[in-house]
């Protein structure tokens, strides 16, 4: 799986690849990770998989992009809610 400072890379360095709102999505996401809450993790998950639904099939980097982070912050939505029961 691809890491968000991958992804934030990627979408920086082959901008003509990706359409501008995945860009500040990932770059948001880059910038907020670490201090997200379980909830707002959930919420930028279910954004994402709107788009998701209504992207232009022709932008296949979007496509990549937004998949991956969808990944991304399932793995941190995980990681919190663990972090959350142990501190119960």
């Amino acid at each position: 799986m691809v890491t968000i400072e991958q992804l934030a890379h990627e979408t920086f360095y082959r901008m003509g690849k990706y359409s501008q709102y995945v860009i500040d999505q990932v770059e948001d996401i880059e910038d907020d990770i670490g201090e997200m809450t379980a909830d707002e993790i959930g919420a930028k998950i279910y954004q994402l998989n709107l788009v998701y639904e209504i992207i232009q099939t022709e932008r296949l980097g979007d496509i990549e992009a937004i998949t991956a982070l969808i990944d991304i912050l399932e793995k941190r939505l995980t990681e919190v809610q663990d972090r959350h029961l142990s501190e119960k």
